[in-house]
């Protein structure tokens, strides 16, 4: 009867050195093979459509590079990665009221304009009536901000706090 002892020991050991050679964490976060898969699009539209609902401006942003893109199974799936956004010549709420009727709305962005970086979770519930559900989080400017001190002279001479925001050239 030592047999199927034996042969359970010898298919756990396999196992256990398969899952650590793979390097691959079950259920963890694993890189996105197909940035350009139809799940993956939807997700980076809906991470761009709550990216328009919260910005304050009159432009419509639209998606120009997806950078470090992993995802994980959780209640659902969700993506995680770098959403880089530029401007667009298109009117925001005029695009907003295309994008939540369902048409599909390609705004070519303003190449030379200053953008934003975020890092979007979006994870997709296909049972849920709204399947992709997205967060953005440390958005920035795609311009390297300049290191300014805390305090910065005025042309008329008077101190002002900048609040460590980058500096417009005039």
């Amino acid at each position: 009867m030592k047999f199927p002892s034996v042969a359970c020991f010898f298919f756990l050991t396999v196992t256990l050195l398969q899952s650590c050679l793979s390097r691959k964490l079950i259920g963890g976060k694993q890189p996105v093979e197909n940035v350009n898969s139809d799940k993956m699009r939807k997700a980076v539209e809906s991470a761009v459509l709550a990216y328009n609902q919260q910005a304050n401006s009159k432009q419509w942003f639209t998606d120009v590079e997806v950078k470090n893109a992993k995802t994980q199974v959780v209640s659902g799936k969700q993506y995680q990665f770098d959403l880089h956004l530029k401007p667009s010549k298109c009117d925001k709420k005029e695009t907003m009221t295309q994008t939540k009727n369902g048409n599909k709305v390609h705004c070519k962005a303003n190449a030379d304009a200053e953008g934003v970086v975020c890092t979007a979770k979006v994870v997709h519930q296909p049972w849920r009536k709204v399947q992709y559900k997205a967060t953005l989080s440390k958005c920035h400017s795609d311009k390297t901000p300049k290191k300014v001190g805390k305090e910065s002279q005025k042309h008329d001479g008077k101190k002002k706090h900048n609040n460590n925001k980058p500096t417009k050239k005039h």
